[in-house]
């Protein structure tokens, strides 16, 4: 089974079902967006994360589109408060348990395997 089994386009991610490979790449993101390396983002960060993930999806899938930032922000506004700072552990319990995040990291794998395809 390769590693983005539970990732593909079309697939359907069964929520009680992480793998570390899902878990480490919400790790990978976090630690890319922890700018000050404080070990926590705001929810500002969080929503620029999401935006910065899916605009580069739709680069990558030479797609005309944008990501909704009000959309994002909402998603975000409803996990978080506005003023929380998220760590880690936070982040990924959020992330794991929301449909929206998984979707985002099913475009990722399918942006990354469209792009492998086109070479």
């Amino acid at each position: 089974m390769d590693s983005y089994y539970f990732l593909r386009p079309n697939s359907k991610i069964k929520l009680d079902v992480i793998t570390a490979n899902i878990i480490s790449n919400f790790e990978v993101l976090f630690d890319i967006f922890d700018f000050n390396e404080l070990g926590s983002l705001a929810t500002i960060d969080i929503e620029f994360m999401i935006s910065s993930c899916i605009n580069s999806t739709f680069k990558i899938l030479s797609k005309n589109k944008e990501a909704d930032l009000d959309e994002i922000q909402k998603l975000v506004e409803d996990g978080f408060s506005k003023e929380q700072r998220i760590d880690i552990t936070e982040f990924i319990k959020w992330a794991k348990n929301n449909e929206e995040c998984l979707t985002l990291f099913e475009l990722l794998s399918g942006a990354e395997q469209e792009k492998k395809k086109g070479k």
